[in-house]
């Protein structure tokens, strides 16, 4: 399987943490690798310069290419210009592939996503529903129909679905992090329980620092500090500079009154993420 079809396989299935581990390692080779960047939030590492060139190479080759050749090219187009929010270049180009190929399944998809970043969340809703009848297997428009259930108010429904797609693929990591976070968002104490029971309960599921993040959310917001620090002491010892683990470190310490410990992590907090804020607090750590 071609790098491409690996990371548009995984994305199919909403592992978007696998897909976005296969996309960080093939990136440099194709930058058409990035045309599904929109659909699992901004990646650091998109290169403005890179996609506008890739931009125009693909415009380049549209007037003499016909066929599968033209529908890949209009399609790549597409994503390229969703990943610049290009969104209304973005439509007309899905709508384009799906005049020359009805049943392109990614392209409806990818439609639908513009569609519902503009705000027509009905004919969102129909297009994610129009992906499905074609493929029912296609995971990641059962995963956005789900969300922008939650996100119009019917979060009942959407959680559901969500529940659905976890227990069904438990070694999903894309999916069960949807849920999580999806919980998260929801700042009530029976769904942050829910998180570490969902975590707790699929042992399968890959370790990933997004999903120890969510643990580690929640259990801070439960008020289980002693867990929440082992948690971070983890993502901290698995990346130095994750900024997510350096902040609630931060917390722990301030709470505990370990004013050495709180300094060397503020330290790194203040080179990730600069502000006069933390250099105050800086300041006051040093005049110590």
């Amino acid at each position: 399987m071609s790098a491409n079809s690996e990371v548009l396989d995984l994305m199919s299935h909403g592992n978007t943490v696998a897909a976005m581990t296969a996309l960080r390692a093939a990136h440099e080779e194709d930058p058409a690798l990035l045309l599904n960047k929109a659909l699992y939030h901004a990646w650091q590492g998109l290169d403005p310069e890179r996609l506008w060139q890739t931009r125009a190479d693909h415009r380049a080759l549209l007037a003499r290419s016909t066929g599968p050749q033209l529908i890949s090219l209009l399609f790549n187009l597409g994503c390229l210009a969703l990943a610049q929010d290009d969104v209304a270049e973005a439509c007309l180009r899905f709508q384009d592939v799906l005049r020359l190929d009805g049943g392109h399944v990614r392209a409806l998809h990818n439609l639908g996503y513009a569609n519902e970043l503009m705000a027509e969340y009905d004919l969102a809703l129909s297009t994610y529903q129009q992906a499905l009848v074609l493929r029912p297997d296609f995971v990641i428009s059962r995963i956005n129909l789900a969300l922008l259930q939650i996100n119009t108010g019917e979060s009942e429904g959407g959680l559901a679905a969500l529940r659905d797609l976890a227990e069904a693929d438990p070694e999903n990591a894309g999916v069960v992090l949807y849920l999580c976070r999806a919980l998260l968002a929801e700042k009530q104490t029976d769904s942050l329980t829910e998180v570490l029971v969902v975590l707790g309960r699929c042992p399968d599921t890959p370790v990933t620092p997004e999903l120890l993040e969510c643990r580690a959310y929640a259990e801070v917001r439960l008020g289980k500090r002693e867990q929440a620090e082992g948690t971070f002491r983890t993502l901290v010892s698995e990346d130095s500079d994750n900024a997510f683990a350096r902040l609630g470190m931060m917390q722990v310490l301030a709470e505990r009154g370990d004013f050495s410990g709180l300094l060397e992590h503020a330290e790194v907090y203040h080179r990730l993420e600069p502000s006069e804020r933390t250099q105050r607090l800086l300041d006051r750590l040093n005049a110590l």
